[in-house]
């Protein structure tokens, strides 16, 4: 089922989610859902490269971000789930986020 699929999908990545606390995971996403913007936060101004992924596993977007908070354009995006593949200097990070 369609189901079945989506979950097998999103069980190969790491995922955090906007209401995860800081500690467990170091980036942030908000709002989550969202319609317009998605604000990535970091705990630390780091050099990094945001790729937007949906559930296909075709890259959509790719974002630079050279500071602790970026706010990213997804008003574009069809309605969906998508994955940020967000790599930094400490390693590679995976969010999911819904555009509504």
């Amino acid at each position: 089922s369609a189901s079945k699929e989506i979950w097998r999908f999103f069980n190969q990545y790491r995922l955090i989610t906007a209401t995860e606390n800081t500690t467990t995971a170091p980036i942030k996403i908000s709002p989550n859902p969202t319609t317009h913007f998605l604000t990535i936060d970091t705990p630390e101004e780091t050099t990094s490269v945001i790729d937007i992924i949906n559930l296909q596993g075709e890259t959509l977007q790719t974002v630079k971000m050279n500071s602790s908070t970026k706010t990213i354009d997804v008003q574009n995006l069809p309605k969906g789930f998508y994955i940020l593949h967000i790599t930094t200097e400490k390693g590679d990070f995976r969010a999911k986020f819904v555009k509504e």
